[in-house]
């Protein structure tokens, strides 16, 4: 692309990608403002109804006075056609109100509905708070409560005549939230109503074309957002406020719904006059750029021209300055450039050769030395191995910096000297993180034309070796998995014998002898080796083993049980059980194996970390799986011991790996992995090094 064109585009794209950000922002800002205009209209209408609402209480509860103080009423007390009729001439001032008049002991004279069908009959008046024995039946009360689905205003006052101060009874009014109620809100609030309970929908003020009554769809999380709803082509915004009952508690809530269709409209015509401005300020964009562009350019072109014979090696440019101004400025610096570069090209066709020459000659880490040992330059694979930068290091004496021992250095100058390569096999290195390695160490020596350099070619053979090693201990743990094969075997043939004998001993013996207890628990310790032997015989064979309905809680107790006296001696055991029984589907001997193994490996850990008090905790709870619809059952077994190197944890359940040294052999945790794997579940793993270790178990719950 030419660079006029660049120019013009970039003056296109300059002026273009402000006007955007400019019309963006005023969108937004216009947007901002009408939806915060909405939003103050929504708030508004709902404290306007929020305020009616509580404002029905006291017009309720002067409604309940005017009545209990009328003649009329307190006359006719024992009359209840008189008390209806009179009732009745008061329909519209008790409009949806439903009323009732009760005498003293509670008994309901007579009842005005005025509205729906009331729901209150003799016996639940008997379970308000108005009619309590403790309670004063003079007192007025008024209240929100919510009775058999539904959620009403009460209101109960007191009939006393006024002549003899003698007490007739009461007047208690009904005042439900249904759709009249909803309309009336609606009508004072200036705004549609929808009023819904904890278990369901009770009334609602919006009506379709045929005037039937809907419920708009919604949820309350939709309402705390304040999201706007669209309802037959009407943009409504959603707030509400809380119904709370005689009691203080949450019953319901009450949904205000107001429409912005008005304000909507408003927002879109002010956001079309806002691009219609953005498509005449783009034409003037466009104009200025093509104007500006053209007396830019020819400068530019001059420049373009020189830079495309500076990249073809023509370093003898010189461009005269055209202006005063930047442009001109650039011109001279371009001039002087070119002389630099013509100075400097040597110097940068020798660095390309040297550098050629590493990377050809060096397939693992290299330190690059002068003469002296100064290093020069180190690759990224150096870089890693000793954990440094080479600004850190530049010039300085490689033998100082990386401690290499008397032999290399000696072995540096020879290779100098003879310009024979020098290699080491299986060198061990120190390195600055105080961390061993064994590396494969070549010198040899690289001639340039500034002087002589020897390059030190280091190749990590580390994990190499340690894997040849685990190879080896694996070969020898076969060997020994075999002979113990073989001697469990006869070890078993050997306890079937005895435990034969054992039981025909325990015939022969009374149960009232002293020795009777003694051939017992001789019977049952050979059990539990006999056992214990097909165990280890089966975990080398991989044979299946039949399964149980197992309670979890009694098969970890059996085991703490058996070494808490004398593996365990020393450790707190903390066990928290949710529940009283945990059931499982699993063979018990195979599973007894593998939390003895855990516990086992918990006292180990707890032993190398002998600063402080050894602790092990048992949790067992139930837990909901991932993506699946099973419940499981979760052990986590926690130790306050020297904890996992993060390095290790990924290789602990790994047969024969062991972080114990010598006196581990790498196939306790592997077995527990194995036995968990055949109940269906999952083990793992988390620890923070020198603090504590967490296994966590997932069990199917047996149903």
């Amino acid at each position: 692309m030419k660079i006029r064109s660049k120019l013009f585009l970039s003056l296109v794209v300059i002026a273009g990608v402000s006007t955007l950000l400019a019309t963006f922002f005023a969108i937004y800002s216009v947007s901002e403002n009408y939806e915060e205009i909405a939003r103050e209209e929504t708030v508004n209408s709902r404290k306007n109804a929020e305020n009616v609402f509580y404002e029905y209480l006291g017009d309720l509860t002067r409604k309940a006075v005017f009545i209990s103080e009328l003649n009329e009423v307190i006359e006719n007390m024992e009359d209840p056609n008189e008390l209806f009729i009179s009732l009745e001439d008061k329909g519209f001032f008790l409009y949806n109100i439903n009323t009732k008049i009760i005498s003293p002991d509670m008994y309901i004279i007579t009842s005005y509905v005025n509205s729906s069908e009331s729901i209150f009959t003799q016996g639940d008046l008997k379970q308000l708070p108005f009619f309590q024995e403790e309670r004063d039946p003079l007192i007025r009360d008024t209240g929100i409560f919510s009775f058999k689905d539904r959620i009403c205003i009460l209101t109960v006052s007191p009939i006393v005549n006024q002549t003899n101060f003698d007490f007739k009874g009461f007047v208690f009014f009904e005042l439900y939230l249904n759709s009249e109620f909803a309309d009336q809100l609606k009508d004072k609030a200036g705004c549609e109503i929808i009023i819904v309970s904890k278990e369901k929908k009770l009334a609602t003020s919006f009506q379709d074309d045929e005037g039937r009554r809907f419920f708009p769809i919604f949820t309350s999380d939709f309402v705390k957002k304040n999201k706007k709803l669209e309802i037959f082509k009407e943009n409504y915004l959603i707030d509400g406020f809380t119904i709370f009952d005689y009691f203080g508690k949450n019953i319901g809530t009450i949904f205000v719904a107001v429409n912005v269709k008005n304000i909507v409209v408003a927002k879109a015509q002010g956001i079309r006059n806002i691009l219609i401005v953005l498509f005449i300020v783009t034409l003037l964009v466009v104009g200025i750029s093509l104007v500006v562009g053209r007396k830019l350019i020819q400068p530019l072109l001059v420049l373009s021209q020189s830079a495309e014979a500076i990249s073809k090696g023509q370093f003898d440019v010189q461009i005269k300055p055209t202006s005063k101004d930047e442009i001109g400025d650039l011109s001279t610096v371009f001039s002087n450039m070119a002389e630099s570069l013509k100075a400097q090209r040597e110097e940068i066709l020798d660095l390309k050769i040297f550098f050629e020459k590493v990377i050809n000659n060096s397939p693992s880490a290299l330190i690059i030395c002068d003469e002296t040992g100064g290093v020069i330059s180190i690759n990224p694979a150096a870089e890693k191995i000793f954990k440094t930068d080479f600004k850190n290091i530049e010039g300085r004496d490689v033998f100082e910096t990386f401690q290499f021992p008397p032999s290399i250095k000696a072995d540096f100058y020879k290779v100098i000297f003879s310009g024979n390569p020098s290699y080491h096999d299986s060198y061990p290195l120190f390195l600055p993180s105080k961390e061993e390695k064994i590396f494969r160490l070549t010198l040899y020596k690289i001639i340039l034309k500034k002087g002589i350099s020897v390059a030190m070619q280091i190749e990590d053979i580390t994990e190499r070796l340690q894997m040849e090693e685990e190879l080896t201990h694996a070969q020898k743990m076969g060997t020994l998995g075999e002979v113990l094969s073989r001697f469990t075997h006869e070890f078993n043939n050997l306890m079937t014998g005895i435990i034969g004998h054992i039981s025909l001993l325990k015939l022969k013996t009374e149960k009232s002898s002293a020795n009777f207890s003694r051939i017992i628990l001789i019977e049952e310790l050979t059990t539990k080796a006999h056992d214990l032997g097909k165990n280890i015989l089966s975990f080398s064979r991989k044979e299946k083993y039949e399964t149980e309905k197992i309670n979890i809680i009694e098969l970890i107790d059996s085991v703490l049980n058996l070494i808490g006296k004398t593996v365990l001696k020393d450790v707190v055991l903390e066990k928290k059980y949710s529940e009283d029984s945990f059931f499982i589907i699993g063979n018990k001997e195979r599973l007894s194996l593998a939390f003895f193994n855990l516990f086992i490996n918990a006292k180990d850990a707890i032993s190398e970390a002998t600063s402080r008090e050894g602790r092990i905790s048992i949790m067992v709870d139930y837990q909901d799986h991932k993506n699946t619809e099973k419940r499981y059952v979760k052990v986590r077994i926690s130790d306050n011991g020297i904890g996992v190197d993060e390095k290790n944890i990924d290789k602990i359940f790994l047969p024969y790996f062991s972080t114990k040294g010598r006196k581990g052999t790498g196939i306790g945790l592997s077995t527990v992995k194995q036995v968990i794997n055949n109940c269906d579940g999952e083990i793992s793993v988390s620890s923070h090094f020198g603090v504590s270790t967490t296994f966590t178990i997932l069990i199917p719950e047996a149903r």
